[in-house]
């Protein structure tokens, strides 16, 4: 048997529905049947139309005198779209041109045969990932998201401060030893901190100088972080660089190791028991902050015992402008790093020379991205913000060896993103930094067809970078939200004190 179809009616098309539960048998499908009894036909639509929506079932069936009253009850659920049968080549452009996923009868209005040659002609036809109705589709999801009562809510999630600090713009959370710990860095001349989660006391790790976009643990090492710091706003960078956090006797003390102008990401890859940093800029040289004519270098370094390694690096690439985006992904079967720009996003590898394989993956302007199997098949999806601090979070499915765009979704100097499961749910987390301020999750339910919805977690934040993590059962949000100087979490959980609804 194939998928199985969802069916509901009211009193009025009892007979026709078990015509068509026996048709379906004939064309190898099964059914689950959700009633006939209840004269309020919304009432059988609701839960056909949820049931669909949810991906219990691909497609579902609703009948009524009309066929009318259960289409319009079935297309106010968020994922259900509904069209009325009525002629064979409305039928069939319902799924090859407009993706619906529910089809209603009217039984007063049609025969029994006619509706069983509708039904076998819905059934043999399938929609067209990419095709030319694609656009059109995207632009009913984006429709219906901008005006879905749950757009301005995010299921109410239950919101966390942790650290206050001026700018805040990086944002991370990471185990040293046995303990789990947030850190926070300035975008201005502001300190970075650490805190172990769910403890409130705070610990310095630098006072100067600022300006830090990333922050994170050496692989390990429980005494020793790394920070791209010293780039400021507007992209003022000419000092900044990779500096070493060492914690000794429960102090911090921070130095520079190396010297790279414009200095944006840096993160840490380990193969074959060889940690390597990679470190990127944005730009080799920018006279001001307008000025994109120099490409950004992306170096790597071998980093043994961080205390005495010469921190010496190497040039990989030097032709990528606009460097923004920085991620670990496994290209593959391999864990490699990548990097994106204006000329696409690549991956990079030590190889057993001592030099670095270099891949191009893709070949748009990207600013942000992850590489993520939504639908467990096997194969990457890619999410991207596009394009540079860009306008447009778009998420893309691999078919016939080509990237197919299945969702859009406008931002306002994108940025933050994340990817990942959240409360047993795929999500993408990204924010806007502009105009609503909002920081977004996007639930992914069919990345095929484009069935991902967004909902609004909180707006007039400004996130800069997002983490999604468990810790103890619990699913959370890890949000630096500059608008509010805050670094923040997110959950379902009720914290203990000090929560508010988000």
């Amino acid at each position: 048997m194939k998928s199985t179809i969802a069916i509901g009616c009211d009193p009025n098309a009892i007979e026709l529905k078990n015509t068509l539960i026996k048709h379906l048998k004939s064309l190898n499908f099964e059914t689950t049947d959700y009633g006939n009894e209840d004269p309020i036909y919304a009432n059988t639509a609701l839960k056909v139309a949820q049931a669909v929506a949810s991906k219990k079932h691909e497609r579902g069936i609703l009948l009524c005198g009309t066929g009318i009253g259960v289409a319009l009850t079935a297309n106010k659920v968020p994922g259900a779209y509904a069209a009325v049968a009525s002629d064979s080549y409305s039928v069939e452009r319902s799924i090859k041109s407009n993706n619906v996923n529910i089809l209603t009868f009217g039984a007063q209005v049609m025969g029994a045969e006619t509706a069983k040659s509708l039904l076998t002609t819905w059934m043999n036809s399938v929609y067209e990932i990419g095709g030319r109705s694609q656009a059109k589709v995207e632009r009913i999801h984006e429709i219906e998201n901008s005006f879905s009562p749950s757009s301005s809510n995010c299921a109410i999630l239950n919101k966390k401060k942790l650290i206050d600090l001026a700018d805040v713009y990086t944002a991370n959370i990471f185990p040293l030893g046995n303990k789990i710990y947030v850190v926070a860095g300035s975008e201005n001349e502001s300190p970075s901190y650490i805190q172990e989660f769910n403890k409130t006391e705070t610990t310095l790790i630098s006072s100067a100088p600022g300006g830090t976009m990333s922050l994170i643990p050496v692989p390990g090492s429980t005494n020793h972080l790394v920070s791209v710091m010293g780039l400021f706003p507007p992209f003022i960078g000419f000092d900044a660089g990779i500096f070493l956090h060492t914690l000794k006797e429960g102090k911090w003390s921070t130095r520079n190791v190396i010297h790279l102008p414009f200095a944006h990401r840096c993160e840490f890859l380990s193969v074959n028991g060889v940690n390597h940093l990679f470190v990127a800029s944005c730009s080799k040289y920018k006279a001001n902050p307008d000025d994109w004519k120099q490409a950004g270098e992306v170096y790597g370094v071998v980093v043994g015992d961080a205390d005495t390694c010469a921190w010496k690096p190497t040039l990989i690439l030097n032709n990528l402008f606009k460097n923004h985006g920085m991620t670990k992904s496994v290209i593959n079967g391999l864990e490699c790093l990548c990097v994106s720009g204006t000329e696409g996003i690549f991956s990079i590898r030590p190889n057993t020379t001592g030099s670095y394989d270099v891949e191009q993956l893709f070949d748009q302007e990207v600013s942000e991205f992850y590489y993520v199997d939504f639908d467990n098949d096997g194969v990457d999806e890619l999410v991207t913000i596009e394009v540079f601090h860009g306008n447009s979070l778009n998420v893309y499915k691999k078919t016939l060896n080509k990237w197919v765009k299945t969702y859009t979704s406008a931002l306002s100097f994108g940025h933050g993103l994340t990817v990942g499961k959240f409360n047993g749910e795929s999500v993408i987390i990204v924010g806007s930094r502009r105009e609503s301020e909002a920081l977004e999750i996007h639930k992914v339910f069919n990345v095929a067809t484009g069935d991902i919805r967004k909902f609004i977690i909180e707006e007039g934040v400004a996130p800069t970078q997002t983490r999604l993590f468990n810790h103890e059962g619990i699913d959370y949000i890890l949000s630096a939200n500059q608008k509010k100087n805050e670094v923040a979490v997110y959950s379902s959980h009720s914290f203990y004190t000090n929560s508010t609804k988000a």
